[in-house]
């Protein structure tokens, strides 16, 4: 599964899958389903983690965030997070309060 295009056509080509179809979604940002302070954010869009990551008004800032990939952490980092450690596709950041 996945929200790009681009991506869609990388894993079409595996012989080992097999190409199921399309389907539209509606697709909402983030800022809008956060009402509250969060401890935990756990983030796997497929490929879009870093735009969802951008629809989030950062009124509250989780104090940890889960997510895939390297492509986010510069902007997690200018957020004030660092990088915790990795579990497997995954990295944990945590806020660093200490240097903001």
């Amino acid at each position: 599964n996945t929200f790009k295009k681009e991506e869609a056509e990388k894993w079409k080509k595996k012989s080992f899958l097999k190409f199921l179809g399309t389907t539209n979604i509606e697709a909402k940002p983030l800022s809008g389903l956060v009402g509250s302070p969060i401890d935990l954010l756990t983030i796997d869009a497929e490929g879009m983690d870093l735009e969802v990551l951008q629809s989030y008004d950062w009124k509250y800032y989780p104090k940890v965030i889960v997510i895939e990939g390297d492509e986010s952490k510069p902007f997690l980092v200018d957020k004030g997070y660092r990088l915790h450690t990795t579990c497997g596709a995954s990295n944990i950041f945590v806020r660093d309060i200490d240097n903001l």
